[in-house]
């Protein structure tokens, strides 16, 4: 498959992996991939998450990331307080809460984490519709 074949095919998806390509191409081998990756027609996210270099990175992009990243998830603690202005202070990073075990990821804009909670909490949040998925 082409680059810029592909390009077409998700103009609405901001954060993809190599299952999300094999969904639109069946036969797409991960090498294909990396010769994309070290191109520069794509960039990783963190983990075995991908997105095009020209979409914008804001924070919507950054929490779609991170839920896209390691789910079931959601932003929540530092990150909410701070994007509610409930705290002053800035958070390098995105933190959210997951029913799965805590874990952490590096990416370009800082450590993506999850903290565990235990399922019964995944409540009170709102699934909110934006560029990515």
């Amino acid at each position: 498959m082409k680059f810029q074949n592909f390009r077409k095919l998700i103009t609405d998806i901001s954060i993809f992996r190599l299952n999300d390509i094999r969904k639109i191409n069946p036969g797409f081998h991960q090498p294909q991939l990396m010769d994309w990756l070290n191109r520069g027609y794509i960039r990783s996210f963190a983990g075995e998450c991908y997105y095009i270099p020209e979409n914008d990175v804001d924070e919507v992009f950054l929490f779609v990331g991170a839920n896209e990243l390691y789910t079931p998830s959601y932003i929540s603690l530092e990150s909410a307080l701070v994007t509610y202005q409930v705290i002053p202070e800035s958070v390098l990073g995105v933190t959210s809460v997951s029913s799965r075990k805590t874990k952490q990821f590096e990416s370009r804009w800082g450590t993506i984490s999850y903290r565990s909670v235990k399922p019964l909490y995944m409540f009170g949040y709102e699934v909110e519709e934006s560029q990515g998925r």
